[in-house]
């Protein structure tokens, strides 16, 4: 997908101005898609050009920033991670989201993710395999905390895959959340949290 781009450059005042190659690459219906989803970043047609977009990145922190200030500890980091591939996983179904790091956003204190989505046409962005394994490596290198031996040890197995896709990495988190939660001892569904017993 990036092979798409002409220019690609962080500009000073918040913007991201993105230069695409080819016209014909193109696609209206992406763009309106695009801007219809909270999960975009705001984008701007230059009036002048068919190719070249400008991304509101203004009172946001990119991903790669946040990562490396900061340590999760193990259930935060991946309760994070769950968030974070649930919000681009749903954005990335009709539109394809770039997958870098430093160009996915979200708000300082974490509660919002913006995406930078590109306007082309379906046939320059349907197989993202590559580009899902680039974007693992890139968080196995900036993922800092206590105890992520059993999420290092998860991405690093889907690497290992002919194929990688966002979806089945999220149900793979899912999958193993479900498995470190603590287990309930036996006696609890005799004595549910939400009944007072009769003795009392």
């Amino acid at each position: 997908m990036e092979e798409e781009i002409k220019k690609l450059e962080k500009r000073d005042d918040g913007f991201v101005e993105v230069t695409l190659k080819k016209a014909k690459d193109f696609d209206e219906y992406v763009l309106a898609q695009m801007c219809k989803d909270t999960s975009c970043l705001n984008v701007i047609r230059d009036p002048n050009s068919k190719v070249k977009f400008y991304y509101d990145t203004n009172g946001y922190l990119d991903l790669l920033s946040y990562l490396e200030m900061h340590r999760f500890e193990e259930d935060e980091a991946m309760k994070f991670l769950i968030y974070l591939f649930e919000h681009l996983v749903r954005t990335n179904t009709n539109k394809p989201v770039v997958l870098q790091s430093d160009l996915i956003y979200l708000s300082y204190d974490g509660g919002i993710l913006k995406f930078m989505a590109l306007p082309l046409t379906m046939d320059k962005w349907v197989f993202q395999s590559e580009q899902s394994k680039t974007f693992l490596k890139e968080l196995i290198k900036v993922l800092k905390g206590e105890n992520l031996y059993a999420i290092s040890g998860f991405l690093v197995e889907q690497l290992k895959g002919k194929e990688v896709s966002l979806p089945n990495v999220l149900q793979g988190l899912h999958r193993l959340f479900d498995a470190n939660k603590p287990k309930a001892p036996w006696y609890a569904k005799f004595f549910p949290k939400n009944k007072k017993s009769h003795l009392l």
